[in-house]
């Protein structure tokens, strides 16, 4: 062993210079303890490292910028996909006109996907105040409806037939919107809600209506709700 201070070599298990008498150190052990030391830094360095990577992603999960990523994606896939759609599964009228031979004036008519079939009402008088009304087992979102106007089964029993010139839309929560109808022939007329409901029934009930021709019958051949 090399005295760090007089140059002198000693033995290796030699405490003390023999010449200087200067304290001798093991360079092997004072290189091995300079390892482990290096070691123990470099772990503690890795374990800092990660410990900021997940406080920082924490972080970045709740903070305010995400959160408006996560509302926006959120927003875009409602304009894709869309709300899902309303489904009510019990129709109800406030009257119908009885059936005539093959054709069927009952209010389920509005459902089936066929303009050729209609809902009419039975009352005395040209319909007003009668009503359709569409229920469910769970509220459902409604923003809006599409609806074809008198019995379009073709154009001469459509003009001989009353149809619907305002109706009134009754929600079950005490909201009402009254709309104003178009008089077009085998047409879907779409409508947009002022005010998107929540609610497990809706009924349209007849406030005025467009004369008909020959009959006061008012008639509905076709309402969606979306």
């Amino acid at each position: 062993m090399i005295c760090g201070n007089c140059g002198q070599k000693n033995s290796n298990d030699a405490k003390y210079c023999f010449c200087c008498g200067n304290e001798l150190k093991n360079k092997k052990n004072h290189k091995k303890i300079i390892v482990v030391i290096s070691v123990i830094i470099i772990c503690f360095a890795a374990i800092a490292a990660v410990l900021a990577f997940t406080v920082t992603d924490t972080k970045g999960s709740n903070a305010e910028g995400d959160n408006v990523n996560e509302e926006t994606d959120f927003k875009e896939t409602q304009e894709l996909v869309g709300f899902e759609a309303p489904a009510f599964n019990s129709i109800y009228a406030s009257s119908m006109l009885s059936n005539q031979g093959q054709n069927t004036y009952y209010p389920e008519n509005i459902k089936d996907g066929n303009m050729k079939t209609a809902w009419i009402e039975g009352s005395s008088g040209n319909g007003e105040g009668q009503w359709l009304e569409m229920t469910a087992e769970s509220r459902q979102h409604i923003s809006g409806f599409r609806i074809v106007n008198g019995y379009s089964k073709d154009k001469d029993i459509y003009v001989s037939n009353a149809r619907v010139k305002e109706l009134e839309l009754i929600f079950n929560n005490g909201e009402s919107e009254i709309i104003n109808l178009k008089d077009e022939y085998a047409v879907y007329q779409d409508f947009e809600l002022e005010s998107p409901q929540d609610t497990a029934s809706v009924k349209f009930k007849i406030v005025s209506v467009y004369a008909g021709l020959k009959y006061e019958d008012t008639c509905i051949s076709e309402v969606e709700v979306y």
